[in-house]
């Protein structure tokens, strides 16, 4: 995988926009601006994208899932956990032959 790390909401919309990757592990609690407004701003949505909270909620969910998530992971959680997810996500999407 090539990665790429942003601190900030404006950061990732930026890159989102800009390298248009296949696949995004995207923090909902970012500074600036959360997650889902990154989502929803950015002009390009990748086929595979795997949100972290520390807060899931029913309406985090259901917002999550509007905006293009396919998966969620409550935090704290392992760097294993987290590509295991990808992993699976990135099975689904049969244009990404990983």
């Amino acid at each position: 995988y090539n990665i790429h790390i942003c601190h900030t909401g404006p950061e990732a919309l930026a890159l989102l926009d800009t390298i248009r990757p296949d696949a995004v592990i995207l923090d909902l609690c970012l500074p600036v601006m959360d997650g889902l407004s990154v989502l929803r701003q950015a002009h390009y949505k990748p086929p595979v994208i795997l949100a972290l909270t520390n807060l899931l909620t029913a309406d985090v969910l259901r917002d999550a899932m509007e905006t293009g998530v396919q998966d969620v992971i409550l935090k704290p959680c392992t760097m294993g956990h987290i590509v295991e997810h990808l992993e699976q996500l990135i099975k689904r999407v049969p244009s990404l032959d990983v």
